[in-house]
């Protein structure tokens, strides 16, 4: 109980007994003492304790990151915990830091999964190329001509792109297929990180 008490989420702090593990009635020995399985059941994630993000800030972004891969909601309570913590970010090591946007890019529809980060106020202090492009608008459709119109590159929405992030959209033109990569995005604010073009 002791071990489960230092855990950060409530769907984190379960455990069951290894004499349990293989028997037919496993479900019915698991340790909740946080009712974990409950918030599971509801779809919610939820902190430990409120202290959780002061003794380790990169679960400020762990918690991006687990409700991302299980499909679960940040309760209200934990995101205002993580928005008031949000400053703490900068004591963590980058590693660390990395290690966690990146599983979070990984995850399908990343579009959805960076929101919360910024609307937290924790994309930007990571990311801080993103912050000029807030607000930043550009058409679905844009087309760039290079050498007197001899290749011509559909870009499509950067918006639509981020689901897909790190693989490629292509556009056929004179000249050759180029190739349009590495896109990121926030969905409504059109923020581009890097853009890459590279003929197949």
């Amino acid at each position: 109980l002791a071990d489960l008490q230092e855990r950060d989420f409530t769907c984190n702090a379960l455990a069951l007994p290894l004499d349990a593990a293989f028997g037919a009635d496993w479900r019915d020995q698991i340790i909740d003492p946080f009712r974990g399985r409950a918030d599971l059941e509801s779809r919610q994630l939820r902190m430990l304790r409120d202290d959780v993000f002061h003794e380790d800030p990169v679960r400020l972004l762990r918690a991006a990151r687990v409700a991302a891969e299980l499909g679960l909601t940040v309760e209200p309570g934990t995101e205002e915990a993580i928005v008031r913590h949000a400053s703490a970010l900068s004591e963590s090591s980058a590693e660390r830091v990395r290690d966690e946007l990146v599983r979070l890019l990984l995850v399908p529809h990343a579009a959805q999964r960076l929101e919360p980060l910024d609307r937290w106020d924790l994309l930007c202090r990571e990311l801080p190329e993103l912050a000029p492009g807030k607000g930043v608008t550009q058409p679905v459709f844009r087309w760039m001509r290079e050498n007197g119109g001899g290749v011509i590159v559909n870009t499509s929405s950067t918006s639509g792109l981020i689901g897909n992030f790190g693989q490629s959209n292509y556009g056929s033109a004179k000249g050759g297929i180029w190739g349009l990569s590495n896109v990121l995005a926030i969905e409504g604010r059109n923020v581009v990180v890097a853009r890459t073009f590279s003929k197949l």
